[in-house]
């Protein structure tokens, strides 16, 4: 498909740089959402999650590939990639997933839906449905958590996920 005339692939290139400079017939945008309208409701808040490798020398560490910790400690969830796969060796790597605020560093993973960021979004919302010839797909251009397994049945039913 990237081998068509009809495709041009422009790699380590910041969008907002080069958007008046493109032609497009649709453009399908999985940025975030107040970012593609330059901020002009304020920010989005998101959460982001700093995640820590720790590797150990024992067969297991957890009995399952995931382990969610509601409330109780500093990390949300642990996971043992070991348990995808059937190969019995000594040690594994466990990955602990800690919560925090997002920041321009970090990575946007899950808005933070309180009134003041449903407000916003809401108004980003009339803002994009004016422009008929753009598809905001994804967590982050429609500020809204979705599971992978929602947005894999929508695309197999070809239908778009908004």
């Amino acid at each position: 498909m990237l081998k068509s005339p009809k495709i041009r692939l422009l790699l380590d290139v910041d969008y907002f740089k080069i958007r008046r400079n493109v032609k497009f017939k649709h453009c399908v945008y999985t940025g975030k959402i107040d970012d593609y309208f330059d901020l002009v409701y304020g920010k989005l808040d998101f959460r982001s999650l700093k995640f820590e490798s720790v590797d150990m020398r024992q067969d297991y560490y957890q009995p399952a590939l995931q382990v969610n910790y509601p409330n109780e400690y500093r990390y949300a969830r642990t996971v043992e990639y070991k348990h995808l796969n059937e190969e019995h060796f000594l040690g594994t790597t466990v990955v602990f997933e800690f919560p925090e605020n997002y920041t321009a560093s970090g990575e946007p993973y899950y808005p933070m839906m309180d009134s003041q960021n449903r407000e916003k979004y809401k108004k980003y919302k009339k803002l994009k449905e004016t422009l008929n010839d753009h598809s905001f797909v994804g967590r982050l251009a429609q500020f809204k958590y979705l599971n992978m397994d929602q947005v894999i049945a929508s695309v197999l039913n070809n239908k778009e996920y908004i």
